[in-house]
């Protein structure tokens, strides 16, 4: 079934045909010239348009252009890479880059970039699986931090991709609106209906592809986009589900309030932009592996919010584990583990995270 947005249809590409129809798209003849030219675009040339969603409520219209000001110079630095100390074409070099990585070419991975046309505006994606996994019904949808790019973290994030091989997961990464080659802006709704698109797709593609688990991998923003995303989600019942929050905050205006003092937690209110991971993880329906900097040596469960450390970011008390701690009546099964790293610092023990996930899922 093609996925399509009302305007698309004529030209509307089903992720199935994406992934290849009478043959995987790597064992195509011409998959690495077509795969090189597709990297050194600017935008995407493979596009998919995203199934209808629910509209949200957007922003009050006189504060919109403020609202989306706030996305872009705050929220998301990555929107303005001049902003994080890196040049226009660093990230486009990073992208073409991906062709010859020594660590994706060695572990067999195959990668193709693609859009998803949502609400109007192209979202640039990359697709990764390997010869054994691409059609075997695990995947992997990695939303990141607010200064991260899917071309630098699939280039040079070696334990992530790492957990993924041992998981056996293919994995869909995204840049959000306005980030990288992604059309849009960073608003609020922009962000968490990108998401669900990309969910949405997954889903919906069970039978073309033969999903049978979506592991949700969320890192500091990019969890409570997540959250968020999930609230009052209707999960598939025939697709098993496990969500992974990785150093994360309770909520944006607490984190901000730690940050700014008052000011920044009543600008985030007044501009609507909260976003309340704890209060939609604690109402979260599926399984939930929560990894949260704490005073510990190694990687292990934590049950104390004396644990939970400032991580360079997320202060102690904004964190999610140390908001979860403090009222443990969530509904679904959660594991709250703490490790060394700080906020952005690599995993370090993905053999410890690959049992969590196994404990829950099994092996694929």
């Amino acid at each position: 079934m093609a996925l399509y947005e009302k305007h698309g249809k004529d030209d509307a590409t089903s992720f199935r045909s994406f992934l290849g129809d009478s043959m995987p798209f790597y064992r195509e003849k011409s998959y690495e010239t077509d795969l090189v030219q597709e990297l050194s675009k600017k935008t995407a040339s493979q596009r998919i348009y995203a199934p209808e969603m629910q509209p949200m409520r957007q922003p009050n219209p006189s504060l919109l252009a403020v609202h989306n000001c706030l996305g872009k110079c705050v929220f998301f630095p990555a929107s303005k890479p001049r902003r994080l100390g890196m040049s226009s074409t660093q990230v486009e070099s990073g992208r073409k880059a991906l062709f010859f990585s020594p660590s994706l070419s060695k572990e067999e991975w195959k990668i193709r970039r693609g859009g998803l046309v949502v609400g109007g505006k192209c979202i640039d994606f990359l697709v990764m699986g390997k010869p054994d996994t691409l059609f075997e019904g695990r995947w992997t949808l990695c939303s990141l931090g607010n200064a991260q790019f899917y071309e630098l973290e699939c280039l040079f994030n070696k334990p992530l991709l790492e957990l993924l091989a041992t998981v056996k997961s293919n994995a869909l990464f995204f840049n959000y609106p306005g980030v990288g080659e992604s059309e849009g802006n960073p608003s609020r709704e922009s962000i968490i209906q990108a998401y669900r698109s990309f969910l949405r797709l997954l889903e919906q593609s069970k039978q073309e592809i033969g999903v049978k688990e979506i592991l949700l991998y969320g890192h500091s923003i990019g969890a409570a986009v997540q959250a968020e995303a999930l609230q009052s989600w209707p999960f598939d019942p025939d697709i098993a589900y496990l969500a992974i929050k990785s150093r994360t905050f309770s909520c944006l205006s607490q984190m901000a309030k730690k940050r700014t003092n008052r000011w920044g937690s009543r600008l985030i209110s007044l501009l609507e932009w909260e976003l309340e991971t704890a209060l939609r993880s604690k109402y979260l329906q599926v399984p939930e592996i929560i990894l949260q900097t704490a005073s510990v040596p190694s990687y292990r469960e934590i049950c104390n919010q004396k644990e939970i450390v400032d991580d360079t970011v997320i202060s102690q008390k904004a964190s999610l584990a140390y908001a979860l701690l403090q009222n443990q009546a969530w509904e679904a099964q959660k594991s709250l583990i703490g490790i060394p790293e700080k906020h952005n610092a690599p995993l370090s023990d993905v053999a410890y995270l690959a049992c969590e996930i196994a404990r829950y899922l099994g092996s694929a």
